[in-house]
């Protein structure tokens, strides 16, 4: 009997550190499969490693360090083959950057087709809330400091959120072995990323969580208004830092009681009508090649933009904040500056080593 291979590709802002830390925690159980998830936490090293070009002329212990990262699919594929796992997982959000054909060859190359079936999946976010989720993200960590409006304009420019022609892509290479599901809570199972997700691994075998997971809360304005403020006096050059930092704040508020008073971020009118008409083929287009013709994407867009201001929200922290919360705001954040002092990457990883789940950065393109 074949055994699966399951490699789980995000998309970003698709819940994908939920299903990672459910399945990285051990707390996925079923009485009719074993599964195996070689990580602590996910596998975004292996996909980054895929997207390793030769670089000449480098220093020697460049060059090794550079082939031992090309390594990690073949080390991952090791532990996988030497464990008797019917289910095997690989989880990384960093693979959809990666060309399908690059990890077909890697899969080829590494796994016997005889021995293991490989089935490819994806979430995909619609538009509308792809936009403001990452939005969000960026500010949070530092990466982007503009208007909802130049964000959107960002995003054009990288086409990440066309989806279509990218999706159709993976299924080009891989035909019926790749699935996209549409990350909408009414279709998923239970409304749930983490239950859909392992009752498509699992072919429908029952399951269940020796722990309920948590789930994570929006920043309101204000809280985003805060990490915006501290980000500021943060070096530029040191994007691991910010990272780290971004994310240890917004665990510290995600676990904090939520204010009474805080703004959700929304579209503003005229923003919403741009991105429903940018993003109105591409969503019928990936719901007619993916979803059998149900408009999931089309009725997301729809109604996402309707649910939006008249007026764009400023993102100035001084119209949340008072002057004294702003004055503290600084001084923690050159507290900060100066303590991370001439190793911000190590200060960086010490934070992430106490916050424990707060990841390395992705990507500054998400």
């Amino acid at each position: 009997m074949r055994r699966e291979l399951i490699i789980h590709i995000g998309d970003p802002k698709t819940g994908s550190t939920s299903i990672q830390k459910a399945l990285a925690s051990g707390i996925v159980q079923s009485p009719n499969a074993e599964i195996f998830y070689p990580a602590p936490l996910n596998h975004n090293g292996i996909a980054k490693s895929l997207m390793l070009k030769p670089v000449p002329l480098r220093p020697f212990p460049q060059v090794l360090k550079q082939m031992a990262k090309k390594r990690k699919f073949a080390s991952c594929a090791r532990k996988i083959k030497h464990s008797s796992a019917e289910i095997n997982i690989i989880s990384g959000e960093n693979f959809c950057d990666v060309p399908p054909q690059t990890l077909k060859a890697s899969i080829e190359k590494h796994f016997d087709s005889t021995r293991f079936n490989v089935r490819i999946i994806a979430y995909v976010r619609p538009h509308a809330s792809r936009i403001l989720s990452s939005y969000v993200e960026q500010i949070k960590v530092g990466y982007f400091s503009g208007t909802l409006e130049g964000f959107h304009q960002k995003f054009l420019k990288n086409r990440k959120i066309f989806y279509h022609a990218r999706f159709q892509k993976w299924r080009e290479v891989f035909g019926p072995a790749f699935t996209l599901r549409p990350f909408v809570r009414k279709e998923l199972l239970e409304g749930c990323v983490v239950t859909d997700f392992l009752n498509y691994a699992l072919q429908g075998k029952p399951f269940s969580l020796a722990k309920e997971l948590s789930e994570n809360s929006s920043l309101s304005l204000e809280d985003l208004m805060v990490i915006m403020e501290i980000q500021k006096l943060l070096p530029l050059e040191e994007p691991e830092l910010r990272h780290a930092i971004g994310y240890g704040f917004d665990r510290i508020l995600q676990n904090s009681p939520p204010a009474s008073n805080g703004r959700k971020l929304v579209l503003h009118d005229d923003l919403a009508m741009k991105i429903r008409e940018t993003y109105t083929n591409d969503a019928m287009a990936t719901d007619e090649t993916f979803f059998s013709g149900k408009p999931i994407l089309q009725q997301a867009l729809v109604a996402q933009t309707d649910d939006c201001s008249i007026e764009a929200q400023s993102i100035l922290p001084g119209d949340y904040l008072s002057e004294t919360e702003l004055r503290r705001l600084r001084m923690v954040s050159q507290l900060l500056s100066d303590t991370a002092g001439h190793q911000p990457a190590a200060t960086a990883r010490h934070l992430r080593n106490i916050w424990g789940d707060v990841r390395s950065p992705r990507s500054l393109k998400q």
